[in-house]
């Protein structure tokens, strides 16, 4: 979890009642961020899009005079910009102009990427953008400018039987409207854009093999720079030995699969080096971006000392298996740029002895913190990390039934804070710690009852690690605007 550094803004809609702290005791209300919830706007239908509403940061409740928005978006996760007041969204093709509430995501129209305003409340109207499929919106650092990638129907029908010269297209739109968007065709599929702190975006990207109707991954794996204004491309750098996207890999005994590959990438605080953890095993590509070149190749074990065996995986027992393996790298950067924490973790499908039948089976690297000055890494303790704080005080820490809270410079744990059931999502928002579980009565499936409690989101105070407030919710109580 930990990509991107949010204001105090979450999403749910507050279906049932949520209690507070004794006001005699409740926190300052941070200002001037809103905190916004999202939940099922039906709760025995929870296939139905949740609706958003705001609440009340210090006690959870809802805040009068709001109506619900739907801000879950079309296969895309909303986008905030950096002054935390304006979220991007992609919605159902409202037609044009655009207008009123978005409309189902499959209506046959495609998606338009639309505008919302989190202090006023209401939409501010589409950016030109439409398609039929958009991802990654993405805004630059200063809020001046909004990224995203889209596709066509057609071309994710065809994979790598499609067009060479454009997989998809990247949008450079300008929020005030001054300039109308434009567009850039891509060679290459995206696993991921995201932009450097410097304004510059970047492209996580591979090409396709032109012999598979499937978006299988050609390597190498591909860095691109691109222009901020044109989206035209700057420079690549090639990725030897990093694996990206999903690939057709055969086992000792020659049984093929398609694992996929899920790495990281980060950008140092100023921008002048890329960080990519590997997906598949304990190591790291520093990219020099002043120079366009592959600065150095990290193994993080040997850099810690530690001879730990390789934990995954991904091609034993491929033979029996009943589904595709999959593996993905964490990466998170302190604060201050000096320390990266690197782990990852695999899913692989093993059988049960039953006939047509499988398990899946997780397993998790350990965690380590490698000092981007010395490059040397120390281990992290056992329980897999969430990531750090925004101030970068803190690491987190997740066990089975508590969050473990750790002094980032010593790495000695400070507090526990106990989970009622199993972690859903964690929100770091600078003053409070918004931790979101699962219920006794979660399950993950239909039919509920309009009664039902089955997520909980408690706020804690950030330092004391005490609750001051509480919340219940339906199945798809979730922070969307989280990191």
């Amino acid at each position: 979890m930990g990509r991107r550094v949010w204001p105090l803004l979450v999403a749910l809609v507050a279906l049932v009642a949520c209690r507070g702290p004794d006001p005699a005791r409740r926190p300052p209300t941070p200002s001037p961020a809103r905190l916004v919830l999202a939940d099922s706007r039906d709760p025995v239908h929870p296939w139905y899009r949740p609706l958003a509403h705001p609440v009340d940061p210090a006690t959870l409740a809802d805040l009068p005079g709001f109506e619900p928005a739907d801000l879950s978006g079309c296969g895309a996760a909303p986008a905030l910009r950096p002054d935390g007041r304006v979220v991007a969204v992609a919605v159902g093709w409202r037609g044009e102009p655009a207008a009123g509430q978005p409309v189902a995501c499959n209506t046959g129209g495609g998606v338009e990427l639309a505008l919302f305003d989190l202090v006023d409340w209401r939409w501010l109207g589409g950016t030109g953008v439409h398609a039929d499929y958009l991802a990654d919106p993405t805004w630059s650092p200063d809020g001046r400018r909004l990224y995203a990638l889209s596709s066509t129907r057609q071309r994710t029908e065809r994979g790598g039987l499609g067009p060479a010269d454009e997989v998809g297209r990247l949008w450079v739109v300008d929020p005030a409207g001054a300039e109308p968007p434009r567009s850039v065709a891509l060679p290459y599929a995206v696993h991921r854009l995201l932009v450097a702190p410097d304004g510059t975006p970047y492209l996580l990207a591979y090409r396709l093999d032109p012999t598979e109707r499937a978006f299988l991954t050609l390597d190498p794996a591909l860095l691109v720079a691109l222009d901020p204004l044109t989206g035209a491309e700057r420079f690549r750098v090639e990725l030897p030995g990093v694996k990206l996207g999903q690939r057709r890999e055969a086992g000792p005994d020659g049984t093929l699969a398609y694992a996929t590959y899920i790495p990281a990438l980060t950008f140092a605080p100023d921008g002048r080096r890329a960080y990519l953890a590997w997906a598949d095993e304990p190591r790291m590509t520093v990219v020099d971006l002043a120079d366009v070149r592959i600065e150095r190749t990290v193994d993080v074990e040997a850099a810690a000392a530690d001879t730990l065996a390789r934990l995954l995986d991904l091609v034993a027992d491929r033979a029996e298996a009943k589904g595709n393996p999959t593996a993905s790298a964490s990466l998170w950067l302190s604060a201050d740029g000096r320390t990266l924490y690197v782990g990852g973790s695999g899913t692989a499908f093993e059988p049960t002895g039953q006939p047509n039948e499988a398990r899946e089976v997780v397993r998790t690297r350990p965690t380590f913190a490698l000092d981007t000055a010395t490059w040397r890494a120390r281990r992290l303790p056992d329980a897999p990390p969430a990531g750090p704080s925004r101030d970068g005080r803190w690491l987190y820490a997740v066990e089975t039934d508590r969050l473990r809270v750790l002094d980032a410079a010593t790495r000695a744990e400070v507090a526990g804070v106990p989970f009622g059931g199993p972690l859903l999502q964690l929100v770091d928002a600078g003053d409070r710690l918004y931790v979101a579980t699962a219920t006794a009565d979660y399950h993950g499936a239909a039919p509920y009852r309009a009664d039902e409690r089955l997520v909980e989101l408690v706020a804690y105070e950030a330092g004391s690690w005490r609750e001051v407030a509480r919340c219940g919710g339906h199945l798809n109580l979730r922070l969307p605007l989280a990191p």
